[in-house]
């Protein structure tokens, strides 16, 4: 009885997010999951400065320098998402093509 516990308890596995890439792949798969991964937290940290930006503008009261403080805050984020995103892009369409 004892064995067909510790055989069940076996075969539970951790699945970590690999982002559409195989890790058995080698040097490409730990590539891609490696700069999938720091893509995922620029975006969650991105999502962070977004609110900040967005609640300073919001609770600027009509201090016209808050609100340019807020503005420029969410044009920033905005812009560093575009080149994050843009730059995985590119370097996603490198690592298929390299290592062909």
């Amino acid at each position: 009885m004892i064995e067909e516990y510790s055989n069940k308890l076996v075969k539970l596995s951790v699945r970590i997010p690999t982002f559409g890439f195989d890790p058995d792949e080698g040097i490409k798969g730990l590539l891609g999951i490696g700069i999938s991964t720091l893509i995922s937290v620029a975006t969650l940290i991105a999502l962070v400065f977004l609110i900040i930006g967005g609640y300073t503008y919001i609770t600027a009261g009509g201090n016209v320098e808050q609100a340019q403080k807020g503005k420029n805050t969410l044009v920033y984020v905005i812009m560093g998402l575009i080149i994050a995103w843009g730059s995985y892009a590119i370097i996603y369409y490198i690592i298929e093509n390299l290592f062909k």
